[in-house]
């Protein structure tokens, strides 16, 4: 697009509007969303448009001091979007449809412009003739609109979509999902004066892999181990584990539940100590 075809449609934008409300956004940022610099008005109308406690009225003005600026930057597919948004929070907007028009028209694309100049006549022709008497751009779509009028479908249909509710907005991000922590079971076997001796240690829910394991070494030292070791870790499921022993043995079995461990550690021929271990989800 031309600088001067977008310079018409940031006049025509800009023009229309009354001057900002001081309500829920900062009058910095209403100042702002009106420069003429579109790096100074963007960002504010950017702010201004999310703010829900802001009336659908300003949002939808927000929206087209953006597009007008987005025009001067001719980034009409971005200043279309803001029109159109502007739309669905205020149908009857003759600003936004024109305006619209305007930049479809820039963009080559004729019909539609044709379509939303309409739909502004429609609602109110002696406004937009005002326009048009000022603005030779709409006054060229006001003779394509004469010339081929769009067709009563076509003119319902767009109605339809500017007075369609705005979608919800997305649900949020689940949260990342929590690490796991981890469990540990350590054990140590050792002879004394030909005796076997068994002793365990079972670390509850700890962060990390390593810190399960170290935390299970040392309930295993408590226990009486001698050369206590880390034998499993884990950070999903049950594990439990006990010790038996015989007169002339021990040892030890583990399971996914205290009557598992019980079994294993019975089926080696040993009297068994209540199991001790746990789950993780």
């Amino acid at each position: 697009m031309g600088a001067g075809r977008c310079k018409a449609v940031v006049a025509l934008g800009f023009g229309l509007l009354l001057a900002a409300p001081a309500l829920a956004a900062s009058q910095q940022d209403w100042d702002r969303c009106q420069s003429k610099d579109p790096a100074v008005a963007i960002p504010a109308c950017s702010n201004i448009i999310p703010d829900q406690s802001e009336s659908p009225q300003n949002r939808a003005d927000a929206y087209v001091y953006r597009a007008a600026a987005y025009l001067k930057q001719n980034n009409s597919g971005r200043a279309i979007a803001d029109y159109t948004e502007a739309l669905k929070l205020t149908p009857h907007n003759i600003v936004a449809y024109v305006s619209r028009a305007l930049a479809e028209f820039h963009n080559g694309d004729k019909n539609s412009a044709v379509i939303d100049y309409s739909i502004a006549n429609k609602l109110d022709a002696a406004a937009v003739a005002r326009i048009a008497s000022d603005n030779p751009d709409v006054k060229q779509i006001a003779d394509e609109a004469s010339a081929s009028p769009p067709s009563a479908g076509a003119v319902a249909e767009a109605e339809r979509q500017a007075a369609a509710p705005p979608p919800p907005p997305p649900p949020p991000a689940p949260p990342p999902p929590a690490e796991k922590s981890w469990n540990a079971i350590a054990s140590s076997v050792w002879r004394v004066h030909g005796r076997v001796h068994v002793a365990i240690g079972y670390s509850g829910t700890r962060s990390t892999e390593d810190d399960a394991r170290s935390s299970a070494v040392q309930a295993c030292r408590d226990a009486g181990g001698t050369t206590c070791k880390s034998t499993g870790a884990w950070n999903y499921g049950c594990v439990y584990i006990t010790t038996g022993h015989t007169t002339n043995r021990a040892g030890w079995a583990s399971g996914d539940s205290v009557d598992a461990a019980l079994r294993r550690c019975r089926g080696n021929g040993f009297t068994c100590k209540e199991p001790i271990g746990g789950c993780v989800e």
